[in-house]
């Protein structure tokens, strides 16, 4: 009676075990391809990755930024690289790369997948040299802005 007890264990240890790893599996997978815009978690549930590989996934979240910008009383096209934060397309830059933008210019967003957006400057900070842009969908683009984005975190 005691070898069956055993056996019955066994199996519902296993049972078990098999259980939490297909759980945690269907996780990553879930955040790698149907939801693969968070990088921040998708590093929390899957922290076995390479530099190079970490590396890669934060330059998704990297865009850059052009703009027309006043030099030498001339205007002249620049670009900025910053980085998304926020699901809904809040960028990152610094300010000193910016504050030579001229008042009305228009503001374009490139991300590593090739799409564009509108960009619309909200905060700009010279003490801190931060800046914080919004992406907008440009005039015929529909649905919600999608760029991979980086969670940050408190100190």
């Amino acid at each position: 009676m005691e070898k069956q007890s055993n056996k019955k264990v066994f199996w519902y240890i296993l049972f078990a075990v098999i259980t939490v790893v297909l759980c945690y599996l269907f996780l990553v997978v879930y955040l790698y391809f149907i939801s693969p815009y968070n990088i921040s978690l998708k590093l929390t549930f899957w922290p076995f990755q390479t530099t190079g590989s970490m590396g890669n996934l934060y330059m998704d979240s990297v865009v850059e930024i052009k703009f027309q910008a006043n030099e030498d009383l001339d205007v002249v096209e620049k670009s900025v690289v910053g980085v998304n934060v926020r699901e809904d397309g809040f960028i990152v830059a610094e300010y000193d790369e910016l504050r030579s933008m001229v008042q009305d210019s228009n503001i374009i967003i490139n991300t590593n997948s090739g799409k564009i957006y509108n960009g619309k400057l909200l905060y700009g900070d010279m003490n801190y040299n931060i800046c914080i842009l919004k992406c907008e969908n440009r005039e015929g683009d529909e649905g919600s802005v999608k760029i991979p984005f980086v969670k940050l975190k408190t100190l």
